[in-house]
């Protein structure tokens, strides 16, 4: 080829790469029409740039519908970052969705009637179970198929749902204009018109129970924020006066009913539930719903489904650890219909349930092998949030080798910063519970960095972040030395003290998990060293410890004091009976003592000493070896006490009840005793110090009585 040719050949490969270049990012921007895309993955990441190796910096869920602003390759570029294409599908708010029979509809919305409603894979009750909508959520209804419906998680029988409409505003009365009362509509569809007029057109609609701002009275309708209603279907609840309405921010609330939270006062339903008999601190008061915090939700709830208290609730924090072995151990406990996330939290007094879902895996050897682990279930958060509670996830490291590993090494913290704060938003939890344990002093500044920096992510999305801290002591480097904890406690929400263990399963002394002198140290010393009361929780054991000693006794023998007696086959003084005469420098084995008599062993058998002639002396101290201890659950102590007809005494210093009795074995066996006594003087600790709450290790170790005590103590 001559050099020309080459010349030519070059100058167009360069002109057409420019050209492509440049059509790409032409593509992106001045040309480009943008448009709607919905998600079609579960969980599609959102990207720094347009490549697979760019920094994940958010992600979509599966059914969302976002605003694509430009491509790059095979990238759409949205106001968050980019995403892949290929889990997108195109999507226009005015096109008609056709079902698989050939019909087209205008996408709509549902409300679930029925408690809950199975999502199935298929239109037809012979398919999968996907997953669950409960009472009232509101569902998009995108597809026909028979008696199913198609929602963007899979198809739900039509027969359990009913059209939801949201009413459409009409001219809203001045927000400077106080409404002139409040009116619960008692009709079970009400037409909202653009006039107060029966033939003026509708322009939306309330339902049974909504509660209302009445502003004017016009004839027979009254005026609201969204139009004329006929106020013979309503009822008023709550008079007001122009211009001095009343204040009930800063106050709490009681629920009354079990009611879905609003995430705004348009009907828009959120997965968790205000449950009767729980109380909540108003944060916002407007258009008959006040505005509270549940969990990383911020939301609404009816002001006719609560009552308003006039006196200050006692707002301490209840937690309790739930242990999880695997993922597939979550069903154990959604299936079960007596456990905690089934039933509501209120009936325990038990605000927030920690299940041990996150973990760090890998070796420290191989860095790269390092990441997080997750056993977490999305059905346990939904039943945990129909019933009340807030679900924070237990996210634990036991290595100090591998969390040293992950701490110096900068992408691969990152990653675990990262995978954290996706999974808890994957999963809606409300919180992360860091439980980093037996870091030792080489780690100390880094875990208060890590904990620095996940906490800012973990804040930026509204969730709860919370640390488990030992008491303080000088004789443990590696249980005590890694935690700074005034510095922790400037990052988080609270500081959890592990206050259990004081005698653990390598003890060589048997005693209390927690006694009462140990237990009001450990809280006396992190307040000592810098963390705030109000940030401080109390952990307490729902366990005790069964310690097994074996008994070593003295050796007892009796020795004769003079020489003038002697032993004898029966009790009884008499030559006939007597054996051998007494000598001054023999003994023998003690077995007893009754009557006035010795009685000893003798040449294989036993005899018999007169008590005034001899003397009982002891060689050697008795003693007792810790040879094992187990944890158990407070019923299983109980269940010993009567199995074994134990005895119980009282321990003054450790403020508990011991359960002693000797096993089949020989060997003794000693408990200190959880119960609802030492629960109660526990929670008069976190009352004396003015504590946030407790949070108790765990879950079914404990008998219902010791919620009793919780409630009437924190609640």
């Amino acid at each position: 080829m001559s050099k020309k040719i080459k010349k030519v050949a070059l100058f167009f490969l360069l002109f057409m790469f420019i050209f492509t270049q440049f059509s790409v990012s032409y593509a992106a921007s001045s040309s480009f029409t943008p448009y709607k895309a919905v998600i079609t993955a579960s969980s599609l990441n959102i990207r720094q740039t347009p490549s697979t190796s760019g920094k994940i910096v958010g992600y979509y869920k599966k059914g969302t519908i976002v605003d694509v602003v430009g491509i790059s390759g095979s990238f759409l570029k949205t106001n968050k970052g980019y995403i892949a294409s290929a889990y997108t599908k195109k999507y226009t708010t005015t096109s008609t969705t056709t079902a698989s029979r050939g019909t087209s509809f205008t996408p709509y919305k549902v409300i679930i009637t029925s408690s809950y409603l199975n999502i199935r894979q298929g239109p037809s009750t012979s398919y999968k179970i996907v997953g669950k909508y409960y009472k009232n959520n509101i569902v998009d209804i995108i597809g026909v198929y028979g008696s199913f419906l198609k929602t963007n998680k899979g198809y739900i029988a039509s027969a359990y749902t009913k059209k939801y409409v949201v009413a459409a505003p009409a001219t809203p009365a001045p927000t400077s204009t106080p409404p002139l009362y409040r009116a619960k509509v008692l009709a079970s569809i009400l037409s909202i018109r653009q006039e107060a007029s029966s033939s003026s057109k509708e322009v939306g609609k309330y339902y049974r129970g909504d509660v209302v701002d009445v502003f004017a009275k016009e004839g027979s309708f009254l005026k609201t924020s969204k139009g004329y209603i006929y106020e013979s279907y309503t009822e008023r609840i709550q008079d007001t006066s122009r211009g001095n309405t009343s204040n009930n921010v800063g106050k709490y609330l009681l629920v009354n009913e079990d009611t879905q939270l609003l995430l705004n006062t348009d009907g828009t339903h959120d997965e968790r539930y205000a449950v009767k008999g729980k109380t909540y601190k108003i944060i916002d008061e407007q258009n008959g719903y006040f505005k509270i915090k549940m969990g990383a939700i911020y939301g609404y709830i009816a002001a006719d489904k609560v009552t308003v208290l006039d006196y200050q609730v006692k707002d301490k924090l209840t937690v309790a650890w739930n242990y999880i072995y695997a993922k597939s151990s979550n069903s154990i406990y959604w299936k079960d219909n007596s456990h905690y996330i089934n039933n509501n939290s209120a009936s325990y007094g038990l605000d927030v349930i920690s299940p041990t879902w996150l973990y760090m895996t890998g070796d420290y050897k191989n860095p790269s092998s390092i990441k997080v682990a997750e056993k977490a279930d999305r059905e346990y958060v939904i039943r945990a949030h129909r019933n009340g509670y807030e679900v924070h996830g237990l996210f634990s490291e036991f290595s100090a080798d591998r969390a040293y590993a992950m701490f110096t090494n900068s992408s691969i913290r990152q990653k675990v910063i990262d995978d954290v704060v996706n999974y808890a938003l994957t999963y809606n939890l409300d919180g992360i519970n860091i439980d980093f344990e037996a870091l030792g002093v080489k780690n100390k500044a880094y875990f208060t960095a890590f904990v620095k920096d996940l906490s800012e992510r973990l804040h930026k999305a509204n969730l709860t972040v919370s640390v488990d801290v030992t008491k303080i002591t000088t004789d443990s480097n590696i249980y005590s030395g890694g935690y700074d904890r005034a510095a922790l406690s400037k990052y988080v929400d609270y500081v959890m003290l592990m206050a259990y263990d004081e005698h653990y399963s390598g003890s060589k002394t048997p005693g209390s998990v927690g006694s009462y002198p140990w237990v009001d140290s450990s809280v006396k010393g992190l307040i000592n060293s810098g963390v705030p009361s109000d940030k401080l929780i109390l952990g307490v054991p729902f366990y005790a410890r069964e310690f097994t000693l074996s008994i070593d006794q003295a050796v007892q023998v009796v020795i004769f004091n003079t020489d003038q007696s002697g032993i004898y086959s029966q009790p009884v003084l008499s030559d006939d009976l007597k054996i051998e005469n007494a000598t001054l420098d023999g003994s023998y084995g003690y077995i007893s003592l009754a009557n006035g008599w010795y009685t000893v062993e003798y040449n294989g058998g036993q005899a018999y000493i007169p008590e005034s002639d001899a003397t009982l002396i002891k060689i050697g101290n008795d003693s007792q070896t810790v040879i094992d201890s187990r944890a158990l659950k407070m019923q299983a102590v109980a269940d010993n006490k009567v199995k074994y007809n134990g005895r119980v005494y009282f321990d003054d210093k450790a403020k508990q009840n011991v359960l002693e009795y000797i096993d089949s074995d020989g060997n003794k066996r000693l408990t200190w005793i959880e119960d609802a006594s030492s629960m109660a003087w526990r929670m008069d600790i976190v009352n004396q110090y003015n504590l946030k709450g407790m949070a108790a290790w765990q879950t079914g170790f404990e008998t219902r009585d010791i919620w009793d005590v919780i409630k009437q103590k924190l609640k």
